[in-house]
C-alpha cells in the first residue's frame, strides 16, 4: 500500500490496489446474489405409484420411492410461515434497543445478515450476528456445550433407530432378494440412521474406523459418581433426624474382587472416608481429581502383613525401594498443611530427588492391579509421562476391603490438569430447587469430611452451615461455574422464546 501523496501523478501500487478493492467488492456482491437471497418455497411431494411398486417385487429393478418421499423440500410449514425465519426485520442503521440489543443494519429483508469479509474468504452463504449483548452469547455457548460433549444415543432411540428401518424395508425382506447383500443393506441404513442422530460426522467416522483419536485435549477427565457421596450424607442424616423410611436410593459405586479366596466390596465412598491421615484435610473435589490407588505386589503385601504383625501399631516408615508408605504417621509433617501448602512444596528442590537417575517411571506394570478400570490405566500412563516417584501412603484399618492389598496417592498438580465428569446429572442449582440438598452437595464437595457428622452439626441447618463456611477463592470460583450452565440454558430458553414469538408475529 503506498503512503505517499502522489497528487496528479499516477502509481502503478496505488492502481493495482483501486482494481483489487474493485474486484472485491464485485465478488462480494456476486456471491451475495448467487447464495444468500432466500426464496420462499413449499414442499412438494412426489407421487406414490402404488402399481410400479408391486410390479418391483417380482422383478430385478431398482425399487421406486416410498410413499411420503418428498421430490422437494421447501422453507414453508403447513401454516405458511418460513422455517429458516424470513423475511427478516430491517433496519436503516446500526442501533442499540432499549433492552440493551445491538441490531446491525440490514436493508434486505431476504438476504441473510452478511459480512463481507466473512463471505469472500468463505464464498458460501453465511448468516452473522452480533454476540455483545442480550442472551445470544450464553445461548451460544450452551448450544456449544452440549454439541461438544454431547454422550451416545439412548437405549430407546437406539431401538427406535432400528424399528424405523426395518418398517422402511420390510417389502424388501419379505419379497425382496434374499442374501448377504440384504443384510448388509440392513445393517448400513441401521449405521447411518443412527450416525445421523448422533450427528457423528465422516471424519469423525473415519478416525473411529482407522483407530485414531477422535478429539485432542489439554486436561484430564475422571470420572465423579457425585450422587453416591451425597446420598450417604443424605441418609446419614435422616437416619439422624428419625426419617430412615425417606431415604435415597444409594446407587453406591461397589468393585467386588477376589481377596485369596474372599469375595469383598470395596466403595468409592470408603475409600474417601477411610483415606490416609496424610491427607486429612483434602476435600472430596480434591481427592477425585488427585488421589491414585495401587494395588500391592505378593511380595509387598505379605511385607506390610509382617510388619504390622510385629509393630502392632504401625508408624509411617518411608521406603524408596518401593515408594510405599506404610503406616499413619509421616516423617514429613502434612497433616495440617492445606492444598495451596502441597502446591508450594511440590515446587520445591526437595520434589527433583524423587525423580529417577534413569528419567522414567521406577514403577513397573506388574506393580499396577490387572483388574483396573479405564480411568486408572490413562492416570497410570500419566504418571509414567510425568517421570516421578510415587510415595503411596496405606488406607486406614477400617477400610478392611483394601487396608492390606493397596494403598493411594495425591499428586497434586493434577489440580490444574484434571477435571472431574460429573456422572449422574448436573449439580442442583442454587437459585432454585431445594435449597437444602444444594447446600449440603457443596459442602460434600468442598469440606472435607470423613462423618457425615463433619459437615454440620445437629442445630444448624445446611443453609446456615453453607453461609458461614469459608469457601478458599477456588472453591468459589467452581461454585459459580456450577451454575454457569443453568444461566446459559435460561438464556438459551429465552432466546429461542423470542425467536418464536417474532415467528407468530410474521405468521
Amino acid at each position: 500500500m503506498c503512503k505517499e501523496d502522489h497528487g496528479d501523478e499516477g502509481c502503478e501500487n496505488c492502481e493495482a490496489l483501486s482494481r483489487w478493492w474493485t474486484h472485491y467488492e464485485h465478488e462480494v456482491d456476486d456471491l451475495i446474489l448467487r447464495s444468500n437471497v432466500h426464496t420462499c418455497k413449499e414442499s412438494v411431494q412426489d407421487a406414490y405409484d402404488a402399481a410400479a411398486k408391486k410390479d418391483w417385487r417380482n422383478t430385478t429393478k431398482k425399487a421406486p420411492r416410498a410413499k411420503g418421499y418428498y421430490e422437494r423440500r421447501g422453507c414453508l410449514s403447513k401454516t405458511g410461515v418460513c422455517k429458516a425465519r424470513f423475511p427478516r426485520d430491517l433496519f436503516e442503521s446500526t442501533h442499540i434497543d432499549k433492552d440493551g440489543h445491538i441490531n446491525i443494519k440490514k436493508k434486505e429483508a431476504n438476504i441473510n445478515t452478511v459480512s463481507k469479509v466473512i463471505t469472500y474468504m468463505s464464498r458460501s452463504n453465511t448468516d452473522v450476528t452480533s454476540l455483545l449483548s442480550g442472551t445470544s452469547v450464553k445461548a451460544v455457548i450452551s448450544y456449544v456445550s452440549d454439541y461438544v460433549s454431547k454422550l451416545g444415543l439412548k437405549s430407546y432411540q437406539a431401538f427406535a433407530s432400528v424399528y424405523d428401518v426395518f418398517n422402511r424395508s420390510s417389502d424388501i425382506m419379505n419379497n425382496g432378494p434374499t442374501g448377504i447383500d440384504t443384510s448388509r443393506n440392513l445393517m448400513r441404513q441401521m449405521i447411518n440412521s443412527m450416525s445421523t442422530k448422533m450427528e457423528i460426522g465422516s471424519p469423525m467416522a473415519s478416525m473411529y474406523i482407522l483407530g485414531n483419536p477422535d478429539h485432542y485435549k489439554s486436561h484430564m477427565f475422571v470420572n465423579f459418581p457425585w450422587r453416591t457421596y451425597v446420598a450417604f450424607v443424605q441418609n446419614a442424616w435422616k437416619v439422624r433426624d428419625g426419617n430412615a423410611d425417606d431415604q435415597e436410593d444409594l446407587d453406591d459405586m461397589l468393585f467386588v474382587r477376589n481377596d485369596n479366596g474372599t469375595f469383598v466390596a470395596s466403595s468409592c465412598v470408603d475409600d474417601y472416608r477411610y483415606r490416609p491421615v496424610v491427607y486429612e484435610r483434602v476435600t472430596l473435589y480434591e481427592w477425585i481429581q488427585c488421589s491414585e490407588k495401587k494395588a500391592r505386589t505378593k511380595r509387598e503385601r505379605a511385607q506390610f502383613e509382617e510388619d504390622e504383625t510385629i509393630r502392632g501399631v504401625w508408624v509411617d516408615k518411608p521406603d524408596k525401594a518401593r515408594g510405599f508408605n506404610d503406616g499413619y504417621e509421616s516423617d514429613d509433617d502434612t497433616s495440617d498443611l492445606d492444598l495451596d501448602d502441597f502446591l508450594e512444596r511440590d515446587s520445591d528442590s526437595d520434589y527433583d530427588s524423587e525423580l529417577t537417575d534413569s528419567g522414567e517411571s521406577d514403577n513397573n506394570d506388574s506393580d499396577w492391579d490387572s483388574d483396573d478400570d479405564d480411568d486408572t490405566v490413562v492416570r497410570k500412563e500419566h504418571s509414567k509421562q510425568k517421570n516421578y516417584r510415587l510415595t503411596m501412603h496405606p488406607f486406614l484399618p477400617e477400610h478392611k476391603a483394601i487396608y492390606k492389598s493397596h494403598a493411594v496417592h495425591c499428586d497434586f498438580r493434577k489440580v490444574v490438569s484434571t477435571v472431574p465428569n460429573f456422572l449422574g446429572g448436573a449439580v442442583p442449582r442454587a437459585d432454585k430447587g431445594n435449597r437444602d440438598y444444594y447446600c449440603m452437595t457443596m459442602l460434600t464437595l468442598f469440606k472435607h469430611w470423613r462423618s457425615p457428622d463433619d459437615l454440620k452439626d445437629g442445630l444448624s441447618t445446611w443453609d446456615q452451615t453453607f453461609r458461614e463456611f469459608e469457601f478458599t477463592e477456588r472453591q468459589s470460583q467452581l461454585i459459580a461455574n456450577f451454575n454457569l450452565r443453568y444461566e446459559c440454558n435460561d438464556a438459551r430458553d429465552d432466546h429461542y422464546a423470542i425467536m418464536r414469538k417474532k415467528m407468530a408475529a410474521n405468521g
